[in-house]
């Protein structure tokens, strides 16, 4: 009897086991079900959204075409979100250590050449190297790669560079007597122009000045001047990054910016920006400035038709005996605080791309790409404008100073200087030696 019982009871728990696991799978018609997720086939996860901090999104020029960029890139990367954090260029530096202070800086954050040394010398952002294939960084130019280490850690990954070259207004120069098809060659022929030039009106009796040099006290304008500086073989510095300071040829810089002031030859304390407006409204005959040809364009209110009244020529030559110019490089850097480094790191990669970067250029920004493997792509090579630019970047340019914690002081020092030979009587000898001071208790 015992066994019996014992065998029912068996039959039984196997019945009710059998019938709950069958419940489980048990399906109503037109129903569907999906297999729990294993080991194997893990769940769909959310994509990781990445911060990303520029100036590029704010302004009407460049808004498009870092959208377009930023929906190419979700294209091919579905897991990869991009978030703008914009700010505008004047900002960017202060607003990164405010978000910085407080562990909250985007993962990636877009750089001017002349704020990087800030970035890249403190512990806001990380280190890249381990981020990176060494096919992918052995394709930049050393020479940028090295605007974006600091101890011999890459901390910025450089995107796109522009050099310096000489603007200026054909329809000015036919006013002035002068061939329109005949930019100057030298640093005399530019300053003889430019007194011309600086004797006319505009119909309305505004000035028109001759030549314009970006001199506003900020890091940015200080960098840019040292094409002056270079071209009067006033600094130069050694591969270990010790400066050399030529003071005769110093005071021969001031002198020179001093006579735009004397002459009435340029605008006082102008930004990059300034320059530009004057050039588009057809008040200012020359003027040293990356290739912002876009924004001039769309500044004159005449679009691409504005470029047939303007043209773009090498730096013209001076103590060196040749065309010498620096250039300005855009830089990728990730935070510290950054969650998603590897994801950040896919996202700098793209941005530095040929994809990326052709959709700067089918938008008038002549940028010059800073790899190696796409620079001599005809995409970056088929316009007069990029073939100028490419000549001044690859034969005549200046490497920038090595980076130093104090390298953006040193670009203040420099533009201070410029500002005091403009502005005040001071003798130049004076000036010259306290810009000495300061410059080599920097690089020592």
């Amino acid at each position: 009897m015992k066994s019996l019982k014992k065998v029912v009871c068996i039959f039984l728990t196997s019945l009710i086991l059998f019938t709950t696991a069958a419940g489980c799978t048990t399906k109503t018609p037109g129903s569907t079900t999906s297999p729990s997720p294993t080991a194997s086939e893990p769940a769909n996860q959310e994509p990781v959204t990445i911060r990303f901090m520029s100036w590029g999104p704010t302004e009407a020029i460049t808004t498009p075409i870092y959208e377009k960029i930023k929906e190419n890139f979700e294209k091919e990367n579905e897991n990869i979100k991009i978030e703008w954090v914009s700010v505008p260029f004047g900002n960017m530096k202060q607003q990164a250590f405010i978000y910085a202070a407080s562990e909250d800086l985007p993962d990636v954050v877009e750089s001017h050449i002349s704020w990087t040394p800030s970035f890249v010398t403190s512990d806001i952002m990380r280190p890249l190297n381990d981020l990176f294939s060494e096919d992918f960084l052995n394709d930049f130019l050393p020479e940028s790669l090295q605007e974006g280490s600091f101890n011999g850690e890459l901390r910025a990954v450089p995107k796109a560079l522009t050099p310096v070259v000489l603007f200026y207004n054909k329809e000015l120069f036919k006013e002035a007597g002068l061939d329109p098809e005949a930019p100057p060659k030298t640093y005399d022929e530019m300053l003889s122009m430019a007194e011309k030039i600086a004797k006319l009106k505009t119909d309305s009796g505004d000035a028109i000045y001759g030549l314009g040099e970006p001199v506003s006290k900020q890091a940015n304008t200080g960098q840019l001047s040292l094409r002056n500086w270079y071209n009067f073989e006033a600094i130069s510095f050694d591969q270990d990054g010790k400066i050399t300071i030529n003071k005769d040829a110093a005071v021969d810089t001031l002198a020179y910016y001093r006579s735009l002031s004397e002459k009435a030859i340029a605008p006082q304390s102008a930004l990059p920006k300034d320059l530009r407006n004057l050039f588009a409204q057809g008040r200012l005959g020359m003027m040293f400035d990356i290739c912002s040809t876009a924004t001039i364009n769309l500044l004159s209110g005449k679009g691409k038709d504005f470029e047939k009244e303007y043209g773009l020529a090498l730096v013209p030559v001076n103590k060196t005996g040749e065309s010498s110019s620096v250039s300005v490089t855009y830089f990728l850097s990730i935070a510290n605080n950054s969650k998603n480094p590897e994801e950040a790191a896919k996202v700098i990669e793209y941005f530095t791309s040929k994809e990326a970067l052709e959709a700067f250029v089918e938008a008038d920004n002549p940028f010059q790409p800073a790899r190696v493997s796409i620079m001599d792509d005809p995409v970056f090579n088929n316009t007069d404008t990029q073939k100028l630019m490419r000549d001044q970047y690859v034969n005549y340019n200046n490497p920038t100073p090595p980076n130093n914690e104090k390298l953006e002081e040193a670009y203040v020092d420099i533009i201070t200087s410029v500002q005091e030979a403009l502005q005040t009587n001071e003798n130049l000898d004076s000036i010259a030696e306290r810009l000495m001071g300061k410059l080599t208790s920097i690089y020592k």
